[in-house]
Order: structure tokens, then sequence, then C-alpha cells
């Protein structure tokens, strides 16, 4: 969980491979998650 109660999808990294997902709720921040670690997307994700 982000600040201020958001949740955030984050690949773990830092510099500038970083990137950092903020999600409305957790059910949405889970499937981002799950999508992006089962390579379900083609380089880009809509949000």
């Amino acid at each position: 969980m982000g600040l201020g109660g958001k949740y955030v999808v984050w690949n773990g990294k830092q510099g500038k491979h970083e990137f950092s997902i903020t999600c409305r709720n957790r059910k949405e921040a889970q499937e981002l998650a799950e999508k992006i670690n089962k390579k379900r997307h083609t380089g880009e994700i809509e949000v």
C-alpha cells in the first residue's frame, strides 16, 4: 500500500528501470500485478 491508503504495483527495482502504478483498490492492483507477472501484455498496459 502506498501513501494515503492507495494500492501501488511496483516492480521492485530502483533507478531508470523502476516503475510503479497507483491503483484505486486492492482488487485492481492484484489483477494488474498478475497480468504483469504472467506477461499477458504487449509491453503496454492500459489502466
